[in-house]
């Protein structure tokens, strides 16, 4: 019997290893507006927030770069700080939470709304990742060469 419960936690390890789940919840709203309120008083990022949510306050920002001249390079050099410098854009996976994609594979090239674009190097293909609710819907392979 004891032999039989510990093949089941062995086996039960090795399913939960090939089927990906969520380390970390979606950013919340209020994650991603800390990050422009961080940034307002001063025009420094001073304060340490999440990689995803610099990256999603920046897709929040108005269009006019006239009222808000600085905050593009500001929050660029807030996610070279917060965001990792060894993408791993192969475990990437549809279902994974935006919060979880910034840790594994940094801060995007491009990105919108709903859609975060890495760019094809010669380091690795490129990725175009599109969320709903907070977690990847399409995860899409753009191949180098």
């Amino acid at each position: 019997m004891r032999l039989a419960a510990i093949a089941l936690v062995i086996v039960a390890a090795g399913c939960a290893s090939h089927h990906p789940t969520a380390r970390r919840p979606p950013i919340r709203p209020a994650e991603w507006k800390a990050v422009l309120n961080d940034w307002y008083p001063d025009s420094v990022v001073d304060q340490p927030h999440p990689c995803a949510a610099i990256v999603i306050a920046t897709t929040r920002l108005p269009s006019s770069p006239t009222a808000y001249s600085t905050i593009n390079r500001d929050l660029a050099r807030a996610e070279r700080r917060s965001c990792t410098r060894n993408p791993d854009l192969g475990a990437l996976k549809v279902g994974m939470s935006d919060a979880d994609v910034a840790a594994v594979a940094g801060a995007p090239d491009d990105t919108g709304l709903r859609c975060w674009v890495y760019a094809v190097t010669s380091a690795h293909d490129g990725r175009r990742v599109c969320f709903t609710n907070g977690r990847v819907t399409t995860l899409q392979l753009s191949v180098h060469g």
